[in-house]
């Protein structure tokens, strides 16, 4: 899982079926709403469900995601090729897919009963080996989550075979540590190594806050774990990532098949990985500075007690920013001063009330008004994304723009005051779209399948900058034409656009 479900042990699963029998078969719907007081689902809409079968897949959607089904055929199938052989093991059961249309739709499902944040991308269920997942609007996004959760559902059936009685025979004793779970799930998935990943780990290692392998959790467990079975394939072959695993069926212990396998205990591996990642990174100490060295902090998260200060926007007179901070688990906007952070107001909390249930802190940001009396955010209100105009003093609401999209991030508003860009995501695609602030009236800007991120307008208003993984070489323009096959297009290489709102016109920075 991005952010993985819990493997079930197998007592727990076996009292479930000597006491409750019937409750079994629909499990995951029965669960769904047996929360605590106030952790309980809220079911916003009723999904119509169609499918689509492939060799090894049955892939379900619902209105509008027919394509998400196809390009998600095509990516699963291409990518067991790949996770059988490296896994050495071929699955024998067929692998249910469920596919939403946004985060929020997804946040919805009844295949597990846990309340799922924003930073999960997906998840794959052991009990029927199901595999779920939102489109968030990039398609390199989605093709990699369906990866990295389709590495789960075959590690899943390699380990403990198909079908739920198999959850409770002795292999299941044997559970992967979630640095080589999630690990393997990233190296699979990502094709080895990658640039973010690099940036993580080479941070994590000048910076000292590396955990050793069997206490790492969190975020840093994908991230080291990648770069842990990147290292192991590396020095002692790819094939040892099958070895490992077989041999932990019988072994019922990560330290016993890693010593079988390539001669070393987890401590041991550790240390290794550990010495190999120092003498690639510390070279590069002498060569950096630190921010301090260059930069003035305006935040202090062990001093404010706030998890992230994040999404920062100056305001038009350049004294003072916006901030989304994570406080007490609740996400927050404040308005801190440039000069020395001092937090000078708060505009409001989130995640307290269904008109504010989430900020999108990890997707969205804020802008200010041209005269710096307003902020423009998105939040998740009542099931679904509406677009904010809130008075940055905290005196009251400005509007609330409800416009019907699957979901919306990073509002800019224009130098006139007078409408507000955002992108957003419906059924499989996502776009930049004007909003008129008086009349509501909505004006499609690009109408593609690439991913648009980040728009800016400039002094003028005339022209928009932004992000997208759309080709250099392409047309000139907003709106691509369709020509290509939904399933084939390149994407996931992003540049920096310009466009002429007058024309149309785009062209590469």
């Amino acid at each position: 899982m991005l952010k993985r479900s819990l493997l079930l042990a197998g007592g727990v699963i076996a009292a479930l079926v000597l006491l409750s029998p019937g409750l079994v078969p629909d499990m995951g719907r029965a669960m769904a709403q047996s929360g605590g007081f106030g952790k309980n689902k809220v079911q916003y809409r009723e999904f119509d469900w169609h499918y689509i079968s492939t060799e090894h897949f049955d892939i379900y959607f619902y209105e509008g995601g027919y394509d998400l089904a196809a390009f998600s055929a095509d990516v699963l199938e291409e990518a067991y090729l790949k996770v059988s052989e490296q896994l050495n093991y071929r699955l024998r059961a067929r692998v249910p897919v469920i596919l939403y249309e946004s985060h929020n739709d997804f946040q919805q499902t009844n295949v597990t009963s846990s309340l799922l944040e924003e930073g999960v991308g997906g998840f794959t269920e052991s009990l029927k080996n199901r595999m779920v997942m939102p489109f968030t609007g990039s398609y390199e996004d989605f093709r990699h989550v369906l990866h990295h959760e389709l590495t789960h559902a075959v590690t899943f059936e390699k380990l403990y075979g198909p079908g739920m009685g198999s959850l409770i025979s002795s292999r299941s004793l044997f559970q992967l540590p979630l640095w080589f779970a999630e690990g393997f799930a990233e190296y699979a998935s990502r094709h080895g190594w990658d640039t973010f990943a690099d940036m993580v780990i080479r941070d994590a290692t000048v910076h000292g806050y590396l955990v050793p392998l069997q206490y790492v959790g969190g975020y840093l467990a994908y991230k080291q774990g990648q770069s842990a079975l990147l290292f192991l394939a590396e020095r002692y072959g790819e094939e040892k990532i099958a070895e490992i695993m077989s041999r932990g069926r019988f072994e019922a212990s990560m330290d016993n098949s890693l010593k079988k396998a390539i001669g070393l205990g987890v401590d041991e591996f550790d240390e290794a990985w550990q010495k190999r990642l120092r003498k690639e990174y510390w070279p590069e100490i002498s060569e950096r500075e630190e921010p301090k060295d260059f930069a003035r902090q305006l935040t202090d998260h062990e001093k404010d007690g706030t998890y992230l200060n994040d999404r920062p926007a100056f305001s038009p007179r350049g004294d003072r920013l916006a901030v989304l901070s994570e406080y007490s688990d609740y996400t927050e906007v404040k308005i801190i001063s440039t000069v020395d952070g001092q937090k000078l107001s708060r505009v409001l909390k989130g995640g307290r009330s269904d008109r504010f249930e989430s900020l999108h802190s990890f997707l969205s940001g804020i802008s200010f008004s041209p005269d710096g009396s307003t902020l423009a955010l998105i939040a998740k209100s009542k099931g679904e994304d509406a677009l904010f105009l809130v008075d940055v003093d905290g005196n009251g609401m400005d509007k609330v723009l409800r416009l019907g999209f699957a979901s919306m991030r990073s509002p800019v508003i224009a130098p006139d005051g007078q409408s507000v860009v955002f992108a957003a995501a419906r059924y499989d695609r996502d776009d930049l779209y004007q909003v008129d602030i008086a009349t509501g009236t909505v004006r499609r800007l690009t109408d593609d399948r690439y991913d648009e991120q980040d728009a800016d307008f400039d002094p003028t208003g005339t022209k928009l900058v932004f992000a997208s993984d759309r080709p250099v070489d392409g047309p000139a323009t907003l709106r691509l034409p369709d020509e290509q096959n939904p399933r084939t297009f390149s994407y996931g290489i992003y540049n920096i656009f310009e466009a002429d709102l007058t024309t149309g016109a785009v062209r590469p920075l």
